[in-house]
Protein backbone atom coordinates (compact mmCIF):
# COMPACT_ATOMS: atom_id res chain seq x y z
CA UNK A 1 0.00 0.00 0.00
CA UNK A 2 1.28 3.28 -1.36
CA UNK A 3 1.13 6.81 0.54
CA UNK A 4 -1.46 7.77 -1.68
CA UNK A 5 -3.48 4.87 -1.65
CA UNK A 6 -6.60 4.60 1.33
CA UNK A 7 -8.40 2.27 3.17
CA UNK A 8 -11.15 3.55 1.68
CA UNK A 9 -9.75 2.71 -2.07
CA UNK A 10 -9.65 -0.93 -0.93
CA UNK A 11 -13.29 -1.52 -0.03
CA UNK A 12 -15.85 -2.33 -2.81
CA UNK A 13 -18.10 0.04 -1.63
CA UNK A 14 -20.85 0.70 -4.18
CA UNK A 15 -24.30 1.66 -1.93
CA UNK A 16 -24.28 5.46 -2.06
CA UNK A 17 -26.45 7.35 0.57
CA UNK A 18 -29.64 8.82 -1.34
CA UNK A 19 -30.06 12.47 -2.00
CA UNK A 20 -32.37 14.92 -0.10
CA UNK A 21 -35.33 14.85 -2.67
CA UNK A 22 -35.12 11.44 -2.65
CA UNK A 23 -35.55 11.65 1.45
CA UNK A 24 -38.29 13.67 1.09
CA UNK A 25 -40.44 11.92 -1.44
CA UNK A 26 -40.21 9.11 0.25
CA UNK A 27 -41.29 10.64 3.69
CA UNK A 28 -44.10 12.35 1.69
CA UNK A 29 -45.51 9.54 0.26
CA UNK A 30 -45.41 7.45 3.20
CA UNK A 31 -47.18 10.16 4.78
CA UNK A 32 -49.90 10.55 2.79
CA UNK A 33 -50.51 6.64 2.67
CA UNK A 34 -50.42 6.98 6.57
CA UNK A 35 -53.21 9.19 6.65
CA UNK A 36 -55.11 7.82 4.12
CA UNK A 37 -54.99 4.19 6.19
CA UNK A 38 -56.09 6.58 9.33
CA UNK A 39 -59.18 8.64 7.12
CA UNK A 40 -60.04 4.92 5.43
CA UNK A 41 -60.15 3.62 9.42
CA UNK A 42 -62.65 6.46 10.66
CA UNK A 43 -65.07 5.89 7.43
CA UNK A 44 -64.76 2.28 7.80
CA UNK A 45 -65.20 2.15 11.30
CA UNK A 46 -68.96 1.86 12.74
CA UNK A 47 -70.35 4.96 13.22
CA UNK A 48 -70.92 4.29 17.46
CA UNK A 49 -67.14 4.12 17.83
CA UNK A 50 -66.66 6.96 15.62
CA UNK A 51 -69.35 9.27 17.69
CA UNK A 52 -67.71 8.27 21.09
CA UNK A 53 -64.29 8.87 20.53
CA UNK A 54 -65.39 12.58 19.09
CA UNK A 55 -68.06 13.29 22.31
CA UNK A 56 -65.72 12.42 24.80
CA UNK A 57 -62.71 14.13 23.59
CA UNK A 58 -60.89 10.96 24.79
CA UNK A 59 -56.80 10.83 24.05
CA UNK A 60 -57.61 7.19 22.68
CA UNK A 61 -57.95 9.14 19.14
CA UNK A 62 -54.92 10.33 19.54
CA UNK A 63 -53.29 6.86 20.07
CA UNK A 64 -55.42 5.01 17.47
CA UNK A 65 -53.55 7.19 15.00
CA UNK A 66 -50.61 6.32 16.45
CA UNK A 67 -51.00 2.49 16.36
CA UNK A 68 -52.08 2.75 12.13
CA UNK A 69 -49.38 4.51 11.49
CA UNK A 70 -46.53 2.48 13.32
CA UNK A 71 -48.74 -1.04 12.37
CA UNK A 72 -48.08 0.40 8.75
CA UNK A 73 -44.33 0.55 9.25
CA UNK A 74 -44.27 -2.07 11.24
CA UNK A 75 -45.66 -4.27 8.67
CA UNK A 76 -43.35 -2.87 5.99
CA UNK A 77 -40.54 -3.27 7.08
CA UNK A 78 -40.47 -6.36 9.13
CA UNK A 79 -41.97 -8.20 5.84
CA UNK A 80 -41.21 -6.57 2.86
CA UNK A 81 -37.98 -4.63 3.99
CA UNK A 82 -39.01 -1.09 3.01
CA UNK A 83 -42.16 0.71 3.02
CA UNK A 84 -44.21 1.49 -0.13
CA UNK A 85 -42.31 5.10 -0.28
CA UNK A 86 -38.95 3.78 -0.11
CA UNK A 87 -40.35 1.45 -3.18
CA UNK A 88 -41.78 3.80 -5.16
CA UNK A 89 -38.48 6.42 -4.72
CA UNK A 90 -36.34 3.07 -5.14
CA UNK A 91 -34.33 3.73 -1.54
CA UNK A 92 -33.19 0.84 1.00
CA UNK A 93 -31.98 1.11 4.45
CA UNK A 94 -28.70 -0.31 5.48
CA UNK A 95 -26.78 0.34 8.19
CA UNK A 96 -23.79 2.28 9.41
CA UNK A 97 -21.79 -1.33 7.96
CA UNK A 98 -23.55 -1.07 4.68
CA UNK A 99 -25.37 -3.80 5.78
CA UNK A 100 -29.44 -5.07 6.00
CA UNK A 101 -31.02 -4.34 9.59
CA UNK A 102 -31.12 -6.32 12.02
CA UNK A 103 -33.86 -6.96 13.45
CA UNK A 104 -32.98 -4.82 16.61
CA UNK A 105 -32.32 -1.95 14.12
CA UNK A 106 -36.07 -2.62 12.40
CA UNK A 107 -37.71 -2.18 15.03
CA UNK A 108 -35.76 1.26 15.36
CA UNK A 109 -36.33 2.02 11.90
CA UNK A 110 -40.42 1.63 12.82
CA UNK A 111 -40.21 4.71 15.23
CA UNK A 112 -37.70 6.78 13.32
CA UNK A 113 -36.74 6.70 9.84
CA UNK A 114 -33.33 7.94 10.13
CA UNK A 115 -30.46 7.64 12.78
CA UNK A 116 -26.67 7.80 13.08
CA UNK A 117 -26.93 4.20 12.36
CA UNK A 118 -29.72 3.94 9.89
CA UNK A 119 -29.73 5.82 6.70
CA UNK A 120 -31.16 5.41 3.75
CA UNK A 121 -29.32 4.09 0.58
CA UNK A 122 -30.03 4.27 -3.22
CA UNK A 123 -31.10 0.63 -5.05
CA UNK A 124 -28.58 -0.22 -7.96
Amino acid sequence: MNKTDSILDAADVQETECSFTQRFFTILIDIVIELSLVFALYFLAPREFIRHLIIHESPLRFLITLGIIFMYRFVCIFLMEKTIGMRICKVKYLNHSLQPLTTKEKFIAVFRSRTDNIRFYKIN
